[in-house]
């Protein structure tokens, strides 16, 4: 397994039509969001209007997480209602990107974005001082039934509540700073393995941690 950790002053901010956004991680690291030639990318965003509508995103997958506030999201195709839906802060949800999206409230939201070569889930989970097992806390991460056979699995580690520790043995434990991003890639032999990391938050009785698992 190998690790590192992507440091939040080495993030890149941009404005978007309704707020700013901030890309966290693009793979492959030449990849370019605005022609759309990546496999995933990680970013937060800020929706500063009360109402607005996202960007169009063909063969692009997305999942959604609000931070703050409640975010809710109609969903459209060729001008046809297909469904709505509330997410309250910390719950996700995935969408088609050529959906046209309409959303109402004012929220910080994470984001992961999949090209059609890639697969993906995205998750928020309660992280206390004493830990947890990352295959407790994550069981979709690591099922067996997802496409991981001869692809490369990364497994994403964010928190914007506090410093974060992820231990790997007992002579190993990573600290993760507020808003920093741990990425683990790993091989399909490594995966029980990575199941039992034990996360696990400092400072603080609990909090949120998003994680997000990517295989392509």
């Amino acid at each position: 397994m190998q690790y590192q950790i992507i440091k939040k002053k080495s993030y890149q901010s941009n404005t978007w039509a309704h707020g700013e956004t901030t890309q966290l991680m693009i793979f492959p690291h030449e990849g370019d969001y605005k022609s759309r030639n990546f496999l995933w990318r990680v970013s937060s965003a800020t929706v500063t209007n009360e109402q607005s509508d996202f960007t169009v995103l063909f063969g692009i997958k997305r999942w959604i997480m609000p931070f703050d506030h409640q975010l809710q999201l109609e969903h459209q195709q060729n001008g046809k209602p297909l469904y709505s839906i509330t997410l309250n802060p910390y719950e996700s949800h995935c969408f088609k990107g050529d959906w046209e999206t309409h959303s109402k409230g004012m929220a910080r939201d994470f984001n992961l974005m999949l090209n059609e070569d890639a697969y993906g889930i995205l998750n928020a989970v309660k992280v206390f001082e004493n830990g947890k097992a990352l295959g407790v806390l994550f069981p979709e991460a690591f099922d067996e039934r997802l496409p991981l056979a001869e692809h490369q699995l990364t497994l994403g580690i964010y928190s914007r509540e506090g410093n974060v520790s992820l231990q790997i043995s007992d002579a190993v434990n990573i600290l993760l700073p507020c808003e920093d991003l741990l990425l683990l890639h790993y091989t399909l032999e490594e995966v029980d393995e990575i199941k039992k990391y034990i996360i696990s938050h400092n400072g603080l009785n609990s909090s949120y941690v998003v994680i997000f698992a990517v295989t392509y």
